[in-house]
C-alpha cells in the first residue's frame, strides 16, 4: 500500500475549478489529448488513488494540467517538452489559489509523466501522486480507448496505417513513427510494464489483452499473420497474451 499524504484545503470544488479553467484552453485542435482525455485520466487517477489509499485530489489536478505541452505544440507547430509549459501551469494553478506546496508537487508530476523506462529513464524519483497520475495517463493509451486514440491521432498526422517493411524502433522516441500499427509495438504494448502502482498493473491487464487480440485480427486481415511482430517472443510471452 502506498503512503497516504494529506493535502489541506484541497477538495472536489477545486478540481472542478481547475477543470473549468483548463476547458477554456483545450478544444478539438488538441487531437486525442482533448478535454475528454483529461476527464478520463482524472477519473482513473481518482480510482487508483482510492484503491491505493492515497489522497484523490492532487492526482486529479495533475490529470487536468499534464498535457499543456499539447496546446503549445498546436500553437507553435513543433514538438514541445513539458518543461516549456511549467510556467503556464504554475500561473494557472496559482491564480486558482492552489497551495504553493501542491503546485510544486503537481509540476513535478507533470514532468515525471514524460519519463519512460523504454526511453531509458529512471522512475524511482516519482512521488505517489506522480506515479498514480502517470499510471492513469498510460492506461488511457491502451485498450479500446487507446486503439481509438491511436488511429485518431495517426489520421490527423497523415500517418500510414502499417508498413510491414519498416524497422521498428527498439528505444521509444516521442514524435512521428513509420505507421500507426508500429506505434502499438513501439509504445502501447510496452506500457503495462511501465505501470508503477499495483492497481495500475491490474487495470492494464485486460486492456493489454484487448490490444493483443486486436493486433492478431489486424494482421489476419492484412495478410501478414505469420510474419507480423505480434509473433515475437516478447509479445507471445506477454502476461496477458493467453487471457
Amino acid at each position: 500500500m502506498l503512503p497516504q499524504r494529506p493535502h489541506k484545503n484541497l477538495d472536489d470544488d477545486l478540481v472542478a475549478m481547475v477543470r473549468n479553467r483548463v476547458a477554456q484552453d483545450f478544444d478539438r485542435r488538441i487531437v486525442a489529448h482533448d478535454l475528454s482525455h483529461l476527464d478520463r485520466v482524472a477519473r482513473l487517477a481518482k480510482r487508483i488513488a482510492e484503491a491505493e489509499a492515497h489522497d484523490t485530489i492532487a492526482p486529479q489536478l495533475v490529470a487536468y494540467v499534464h498535457d499543456y505541452h499539447r496546446i503549445a505544440e498546436s500553437e507553435l507547430g513543433r514538438q514541445v517538452d513539458s518543461t516549456e509549459v511549467i510556467p503556464r501551469i504554475h500561473d494557472l494553478l496559482t491564480d486558482l489559489a492552489v497551495p504553493a506546496d501542491t503546485v510544486t508537487e503537481i509540476e513535478h508530476a507533470v514532468l515525471f509523466n514524460e519519463k519512460y523506462t523504454i526511453k531509458g529513464h529512471q522512475l524511482s524519483d516519482g512521488s505517489t501522486t506522480a506515479k498514480i497520475t502517470r499510471d492513469a495517463d498510460k492506461l488511457d493509451a491502451i485498450g479500446a480507448i487507446g486503439i481509438a486514440r491511436a488511429f485518431m491521432y495517426g489520421g490527423a498526422s497523415s500517418a500510414e496505417l502499417w508498413d510491414p517493411t519498416a524497422e521498428l524502433q527498439e528505444t521509444y522516441k516521442s514524435g512521428p513513427t513509420t505507421s500507426v500499427i508500429a506505434h502499438f509495438y513501439e509504445k502501447l504494448l510496452r506500457l503495462p510494464n511501465e505501470m508503477l502502482t499495483n492497481t495500475g498493473k491490474h487495470l492494464a491487464e485486460k486492456r493489454t489483452a484487448y490490444l493483443i487480440d486486436f493486433l492478431r485480427r489486424f494482421h489476419q486481415e492484412w495478410g501478414d499473420e505469420s510474419s507480423a511482430p505480434i509473433n515475437r517472443e516478447e509479445f507471445r510471452t506477454h502476461p496477458t497474451a493467453a487471457s
